[in-house]
């Protein structure tokens, strides 16, 4: 790993952060046995007075984001007042002004309460355009090939994404497997594909498979969309994209490698943000323990 920093010129920081990598690594590959249930259902814990189409409505809790899909079009700040077009659900229906464009989107309604009667039925006039497509049920974002993967951009909260299954609980970072997830990347059947959240946020995505033939075909695969790798140790099946090397992308790290003696290849994505983030928390904590000894 010396002869690695030495040519990529990496900082301390970045050194760290590659080996942070490496390590979170390794325990995802270890321990995907437990179970649980995915948290933060967007149903629960709706407010107790009632909201109807028609009602003035006011932004209890901010600040609030108005989305469509996953998407967040804006966000509103306590106080501010709007009225409801639909409800369905946990969720209203509303139209709000940005950069001088009305856009409809819909609020969550944990963040409102209603501060008026139900408005007169409306005219036809008064409906909108188009029925709008609640936020439970979102189609996947089409996303670039560096901001997130299979449809959930990095960072997003794991209470804004459906399917997901608890496997390896943890205090800071917990991974999940996705119902009904393809194991299959291009020709390469997979094993495993395991979703890492930090403090609930999509921080990495740790891809698995077996044998050398799929992992030739994954080879491929990533060489094919990220383009070629940098390979410090020509005597190691290992690349690196967007670590400590030229031509890095600045928020996501790529480590491809094979494990010869176990037959095991891996795929790990990793976003850089919120991997720095929990390595300062992790120098934190470590500082913080010798009070257990």
């Amino acid at each position: 790993m010396a002869s690695i920093f030495k040519r990529g010129g990496a900082t301390g920081g970045e050194r760290r952060l590659l080996f942070n990598s490496f390590a979170l690594m390794v325990i995802a590959c270890t321990a995907f046995a437990l179970c649980g249930e995915p948290k933060g259902d967007p149903k629960a814990n709706p407010p107790e007075a009632p909201i109807r189409p028609g009602d003035t409505v006011k932004v209890a809790t901010g600040p609030a984001p108005v989305k469509v899909g996953d998407k967040t079009l804006t966000t509103l700040e306590a106080g501010s007042e709007l009225k409801a077009i639909e409800v369905q659900d946990a969720w209203v229906g509303v139209a709000v002004e940005k950069d001088g464009q009305k856009i409809t989107g819909w609020i969550n309604k944990k963040h409102l309460k209603s501060v008026a009667p139900p408005a007169p039925e409306k005219t036809p006039e008064d409906q909108p355009a188009k029925t709008l497509e609640p936020p439970q049920k979102p189609p996947a974002r089409q996303l670039g090939i560096w901001e997130g993967f299979r449809g959930i951009a990095w960072g997003t909260n794991i209470k804004d994404i459906e399917g997901m299954e608890l496997v390896e609980p943890g205090l800071a970072m917990k991974f999940y497997k996705r119902a009904n997830d393809k194991l299959a990347i291009g020709e390469a059947r997979l094993t495993q594909i395991s979703y890492g959240f930090y403090k609930d946020r999509f921080a990495c995505v740790l891809i698995l498979c077996a044998g050398q033939m799929d992992f030739a075909a994954l080879k491929r695969a990533v060489f094919a969309t990220y383009g070629d790798g940098q390979r410090p140790n020509e005597f190691m099946e290992e690349w690196y994209w967007g670590g400590p090397f030229p031509g890095g992308v600045k928020d996501v790290a790529i480590l491809l490698c094979y494990h010869a003696v176990a037959r095991k290849g891996s795929l790990l994505l990793s976003y850089k943000p919120l991997g720095a983030e929990r390595e300062r928390h992790e120098e934190e904590a470590a500082k913080k323990a010798k009070q257990d000894f």
